[in-house]
């Protein structure tokens, strides 16, 4: 829970987060902490970060946790309410980010958490 704190207190240093995108950013860090759990590595979680965060700012050219970078393949805006679309912040600071993260801990649970324990 603290590095999750941590986690999302080093962002609030970013110009165009939002408080929904802080909060976002701690949930994430707690997914992060449960694929630890499961793995027992955190290898997942820096993949799974470093992807995102390639995704948004390279590929899709959108925000990311605030912040815009040059030099990315496409180009895209937010359009509509700052809830749907995360504005300045990004996809992290949207309400779709929660099914996301959902999504994520499930298949995590499926994957990872259903495994048998072999009793000899």
């Amino acid at each position: 829970m603290l590095l999750s704190i941590a986690f999302a207190l080093g962002h609030l240093s970013n110009s165009g987060e939002s408080v929904l995108g802080i909060v976002e950013v701690l949930i994430a860090g707690l997914v992060f902490c449960l694929s630890l759990w499961y793995t027992k590595s955190l290898w997942w979680a820096v993949g799974f970060h470093a992807g995102w965060d390639w995704s948004q700012s390279f590929f899709y050219g959108t925000s990311d946790s605030g912040l815009l970078v040059k030099g990315h393949l496409f180009a895209s805006h937010a359009s509509g309410s700052s809830l749907w679309s995360g504005g300045t912040t990004g996809p992290e600071g949207s309400l779709l980010f929660v099914p996301l993260v959902i999504l994520v801990s499930a298949g995590m649970w499926l994957w990872w958490g259903k495994r048998k324990i072999d009793i000899k």
